[in-house]
Formats: C-alpha cells, structure tokens, sequence
C-alpha cells in the first residue's frame, strides 16, 4: 500500500518528535513552506508601547522573538500550546491558553476590562479583537517566491496542512484551479479562510494539536476506503 503524503506547508519544520508516529500511521512528509515570517518593527520601538502589563500573543513565532527581548514583569495571554510553552520554558508568566484567537477574545470581552496589548502579524483580524485590545503589527508573512507548483500536479494521495491563513492564501493564489483535495489545518481561523476558496471536507483540530490532527487525517483516510 503507498504512503499518503502529508504536505508540510508551515515555515518550520514537521516537529522531529512525531515523525516516528507518522512513519507508523503509514505517512510521508514533504515540507514545503508557502511563506516565510519577518519581523518589520525593531523592539526599541515597541518597548516604548508596552505601558500595560497584559500582553496577547498568537503564534510560537512571536513568542521566539519576544523571550529574550523582554522583561518577565509582563503577564501573558497566549494562542497555541507552542507559543505558550516557549514562554513558560524562559521563565514568562503565562496566565492562560487558548486554542485559537476567537477563543481567547471572547473571554477578554465576557471577564476582563483589563487593557491588553497585541503583539501580532500585519495580517491579524482586527475586527476580531475587543476594543480593550490595542494591536502592535511587529512581523508580517511573505510569500516564498522559489516554491515551484509544478513539481505537486498529482496530489490525489495527500493532504496538504495549513499553519495560517497566509499560507491558505498563497497556495489558492497559485493553486486555485486544483480539482478537490484533502486539506488539514492546525485552528479555526485557517480553516475559515480555506472555506472561502473551496468547499471541501477541512480537518482541523479543535486544541490545536498535531497529535489530534493526525488522528482525524487517520480517520478521515479510513472512511473513504
């Protein structure tokens, strides 16, 4: 029986500690990232802003850039598992996690008149946030331009697995004629943007885990044999 191919659209790395668990699920992985994070604001210039104490985080990127720029005096709001873990591992102060970012505005907006502070993407939803939330863009997506489209005619035995809705708009761009595929992301927001290209079947996870992920890409797999 061929391997299924799971394509690796994020910018970094399938992580190494669950590739044995895909190699026995009977899965390949190809990376292939669509686009490329680049910080656009210098921290001398964000430091200035940070005069509140309660600070949003919403991707492990921005959470890698921070740990050792900032002070531990700050308490922190986080999206994603990774995020939170690479703050917790430098000695932050993580108040709570959540799995996507509407979850955690909504609680911002039902119990906290705190005033918070976004370190986010230039591509962030502002319409999502509460207006106790002020938003500091500091990185922004860019399109990785060497990627050769080409080279994944044949895709009818993969599934190709989105980390953002940038990535979901890179791949529709250059891809938007591809008849139906298998699509995977790690969180509602991304598989939101997917349905505005298509309306296939969009597994995502709803704690945002690759280990639920590669259970419902199982699942998913065995229902259509």
């Amino acid at each position: 029986m061929s391997k299924h191919n799971l394509i690796w659209t994020l910018q970094s790395d399938f992580p190494k500690e669950w590739i044995s668990d895909v190699e026995s699920l009977n899965f390949s992985i190809t990376h292939v990232p669509l686009i490329k994070l680049s910080q656009t604001k210098d921290f001398n210039l964000i430091f200035p802003l940070l005069n509140q104490n309660n600070i949003i985080l919403t991707s492990p990127y921005s959470s890698k850039l921070l740990v050792k720029k900032i002070s531990k005096k700050f308490d922190f709001f986080v999206v994603g598992n990774k995020a939170a873990k690479t703050l917790t591992d430098n000695g932050m102060n993580v108040i709570k996690t959540y799995n996507n970012s509407r979850e955690l505005a909504k609680w911002i907006e039902k119990n906290s008149n705190k005033y918070f502070i976004h370190l986010c993407s230039e591509k962030t939803d502002k319409n999502l946030w509460p207006s106790n939330v002020s938003l500091i863009p500091f990185y922004k997506p860019i399109e990785n331009k060497k990627f050769n489209y080409e080279k994944y005619k044949n895709l009818d035995n993969s599934t190709v697995i989105f980390g953002s809705p940038s990535g979901v708009e890179v791949w529709f761009k250059n891809r938007n004629k591809y008849k139906k595929l298998n699509y995977a992301c790690m969180g509602q927001t991304t598989a939101d943007k997917i349905f505005e290209y298509t309306d296939d079947k969009v597994i995502f996870p709803k704690d945002s885990t690759i280990s639920t992920l590669l259970s419902l890409v199982t699942e998913s797999l065995n229902e259509k044999k």
